[in-house]
């Protein structure tokens, strides 16, 4: 396309965006009825394909900034998953007889949003699309990398420098390990904090040998490899609390939201606001918990479609952080129509895009780290209920056979998300089918037995509980790929060290940083409290340097979060642009089409 024509189409476009915005703002003097609503519904549609369809004209543009064609097909997401929210809104409004106008208000704002974002990446080249934020998985990679070039370099000076380059990476890597460990179980955070010490010792004892006058080069690459050791160890740590967050998250995926739906829709809670902070605070665990997964999934994948898709859905969710305990709260204040509809609908948007977020990360992970997981979270609690039941006991702890069934139903529920190769899905489908007739049979002994308080009765949920272990166990092996260098057996354990923490003033400082990190976190919507840090300036100039040379960077040692097939097919990733462009355009059609079949 030449200057010319691009110049055109440009104008064209931004000309098209501002005619969308305008239309935006004739939403207010739209009645409530069937026929305004699906004929203002159907113009809005109209005036977006025809700003997607000059997009696709001039798609070139972007081809060669890959953050740039990034932010644009995440607005473009966006737009979809927005008209999906007018369109829920319009059909409660024919139901209730009356136009929501906070529900309108906030799509419109968000609509609005989008088209501003689209202008932005189109016009002037500006890309809200983080290449390295939450990204652990890359920091690994660039700080081992770094690390292992002082192995090769003799003259001081440079080792030095080396070493001084990698300080600032491994440094940022355990300023993310920490991110991560905020919203870990308190264990984790104990392993993740202690491993991480051990990583800041390590470098101390290799900063120490580089200073010496003459220093030790044999030393000098045994500290140097320690340090990438401990780093790798860290990953470890890293991998399974994220994976123990997925399984504690996915287990009560909706039930810190459905609580504070309960209590808001029951009126005789009004005078109770402190509890309701309580569950508030709960809920904003959960979702900074459920952001941090979606992010480390978006650092092991290499397939654009499915991290843009994960990033949208992280959108929608971070969109809603300011508006959906706002409009509960309301209920509970003054229990109208109105306010009930703003909240039931805000709440259903959210769920919409949570559960779509979790099949998108259960596609990401590997399904062997999973299962190992819930074997070993399920292997603690058996055990805990064989002490019980040895001890003659005759009322157990009914939570312990609970959570088994709870553990065991998330993998249940994971494993029927993911695809399988071909050359073995007959077995893991038998031994899936396996898990679900045990989990119905641990469920209902659970309900028939306990209450009785025999202990022979009891010894019978335990027997159950142990063959619901072995199935998990068979399920293990299914995924266990030949010759690989992941091993597993009823004994291992994944996440059982403990290393010793003691006060360490810089450690101090980069739990902080992890702090900081999770408090600034933001998607698309919500703006950095702090646009950049100078030392993620400074690393990612490194960074760059390193990728000018042409340098490969490793894959990370100990990876459990990482699909081996994203990793070695390359062709995964080649999504075209045009491709998903165009699937957005027929979605937009599809949505216009059903909404009048409503």
């Amino acid at each position: 396309m030449n200057k010319e024509g691009l110049y055109r189409d440009l104008s064209t476009v931004k000309q098209q965006i501002g005619l969308a915005k305008q239309f935006l703002e004739s939403l207010n003097s739209v009645k409530f009825d069937r026929k305004n609503v699906l004929s203002w519904f159907k113009k809005l549609c109209g005036y977006l394909t025809d700003i997607i369809l000059t997009i696709l004209e001039i798609r070139s543009i972007l081809e060669n900034h890959v953050l740039n064609k990034k932010t644009m097909l995440l607005y473009l997401y966006q737009i979809n998953t927005t008209l999906s929210l007018y369109i829920n809104t319009f059909v409660a409004e024919c139901e209730i007889g009356e136009a929501l106008n906070e529900v309108r208000i906030f799509t419109t704002k968000k609509l609005s949003s989008c088209l501003d974002g689209i202008e932005d990446v189109l016009i002037k080249g500006i890309s809200t699309y983080p290449e390295n934020v939450g990204n652990f998985i890359l920091w690994m990679d660039t700080a081992l990398e770094k690390m292992s070039e002082i192995d090769h370099l003799k003259e001081k000076e440079k080792c030095l420098k080396a070493f001084s380059d990698a300080k600032i990476l491994f440094e940022e890597v355990l300023s993310h390990a920490m991110s991560i460990a905020q919203v870990s179980m308190s264990e984790d955070y104990k392993i993740i904090r202690g491993s991480s010490q051990s990583v800041l010792e390590g470098l101390e004892s290799l900063s120490n040998e580089i200073s010496k006058e003459n220093p030790n080069s044999a030393m000098v690459k045994l500290f140097a490899e320690t340090c990438s050791n401990k780093l790798c160890a860290l990953e470890r740590k890293v991998n399974v609390a994220v994976l123990k967050i997925c399984l504690s998250t996915f287990a009560k995926y909706t039930d810190d939201l459905e609580n504070i739906h309960k209590f808001c829709f029951n009126t005789e809670n009004k005078s109770k606001p402190r509890d309701l902070d309580n569950l508030v605070m709960e809920f904003d665990l959960h979702v900074d918990r459920i952001m941090q997964i979606g992010l480390f999934a978006i650092s092991c994948s290499t397939n654009m479609a499915t991290c843009i898709k994960i990033r949208s859905c992280l959108a929608s969710l971070e969109a809603l952080e300011s508006e959906l305990v706002p409009a509960f709260n309301a209920v509970l204040l003054d229990y109208c129509k109105q306010n009930c509809n703003l909240a039931s609908i805000l709440k259903n948007h959210w769920l919409n895009e949570a559960v779509l977020l979790k099949r998108l990360i259960c596609e990401i992970i590997d399904p062997l780290a999973f299962c190992q997981i819930v074997h070993e979270e399920n292997k603690y609690l058996v055990h805990t209920l064989s002490l019980d039941v040895k001890a003659n006991k005759s009322k157990i702890d009914r939570s312990v056979t609970e959570q088994v069934i709870r553990n065991s139903i998330v993998l249940d529920d994971f494993l029927k998300l993911i695809t399988y190769e071909e050359d073995n899905i007959i077995h893991i489908k038998e031994n899936i089918s396996f898990l679900q007739k045990i989990i119905r049979e641990v469920k209902a002994a659970s309900d028939v037995f306990l209450p009785q308080e025999q202990p022979e009765l009891n010894f019978k949920v335990y027997k159950r509980c142990k063959i619901l272990l072995n199935g998990i166990y068979s399920l293990c092996k299914n995924f266990l790929v030949e010759n690989s260098e992941n091993s597993f057996s009823k004994e291992e354990s994944l996440g059982n060290e403990q290393p010793v923490v003691t006060g360490n003033g810089f450690l101090d400082h980069i739990i902080n940083r992890g702090k900081q990190i999770l408090q600034d976190r933001s998607i698309l919507y919500r703006s950095n409290k702090i646009e950049a840090f100078d030392l993620r300036s400074t690393t990612l100039s490194k960074m760059n340097a390193l990728k000018e040379k042409n340098k490969s960077i490793p894959l990370s040692k100990l990876v459990h979060l990482r699909k081996i097939s994203f990793v070695q097919s390359p062709t995964r990733n080649q999504i075209s642009c045009e491709l998903q462009i165009t699937d957005i355009v027929n979605e937009l059609r599809n949505m216009s089409l059903t909404f009048e079949k409503c």
